[in-house]
């Protein structure tokens, strides 16, 4: 008997995670957190042995049945985290730790218990306290992020991608035509492009969740050539 079911499971959840010392990969946001999650794990697999979150199991309940999967033989996490009021995040942010995090589109979806958007956004970029890394689109909001979050984990690097902005930390660049993408990724300080990579993935949603999982499995160690492998295992998701 507890006080607190909810709380309980949580605590068992977080104490089984601390067991555990490889790097997780945490991902929140308004949408695209599931199919970013399932392409990033997509692009990974063969190079990591991965644990997932199931389906979009992401709520102050889905976090640690998601967690309760670690186990030793793993070398990689990724789980996906989403809330509906303020308050939440700082309980999933205890119980994952992520030394990586991925901040998908941000929008209005699930702002009904928020007083306005900056809260909502800041409230969500607790999970990325103890990160040593977040990459994100650049967008509206850049300026909250960064004083946001620079102001609770002043280490953290910002990998901020851009498709219009070629001094950003990444510039994407976009050549679509009927049933594919060529997608070239440049860093802002290098003239030749570090990833280039076709897809057929042609949408603007699904280009941009495609763009935060191929910087992040690059930031975690694939290179041009696995990634234009591992591209041809992606596809969409049905039901997202």
């Amino acid at each position: 008997w507890v006080e607190n079911s909810i709380q309980t499971l949580q605590n068992l959840a977080a104490q089984h995670r601390s067991s555990y010392s490889y790097n997780l990969v945490a991902i929140t946001g308004s949408n695209g957190k599931t199919i970013c999650k399932e392409w990033l794990a997509t692009l990974l697999n063969g190079t990591y042995h991965l644990v997932k979150s199931p389906k979009s199991f992401n709520s102050q309940i889905g976090v640690p049945l998601s967690v309760w999967a670690m186990k030793p033989n793993h070398n990689l996490g990724i789980f996906e985290a989403g809330i509906s009021q303020p308050g939440e995040m700082k309980n999933l942010e205890a119980i994952l730790k992520p030394s990586y995090g991925i901040l998908t589109h941000f929008g209005e979806a699930h702002g009904a218990n928020f007083i306005h958007e900056e809260q909502k956004l800041q409230e969500k970029l607790l999970l990325f306290k103890n990160s040593k890394t977040l990459i994100y689109r650049s967008g509206n909001w850049d300026k909250v992020i960064q004083t946001f979050i620079k102001n609770i984990n002043p280490t953290i690097e910002l990998i901020e991608w851009s498709t219009e902005d070629p001094t950003k930390n990444v510039f994407v660049h976009f050549n679509r035509s009927a049933n594919e993408t060529q997608i070239k990724l440049k860093k802002a300080a290098q003239s030749e492009p570090f990833i280039d990579i076709k897809t057929e993935l042609t949408d603007d949603a699904s280009l941009e969740n495609i763009c935060h999982c191929l910087i992040m499995a690059h930031a975690l160690g694939m290179d041009n050539f696995a990634l234009n492998q591992a591209i041809k295992r992606v596809k969409p998701i049905s039901m997202r």
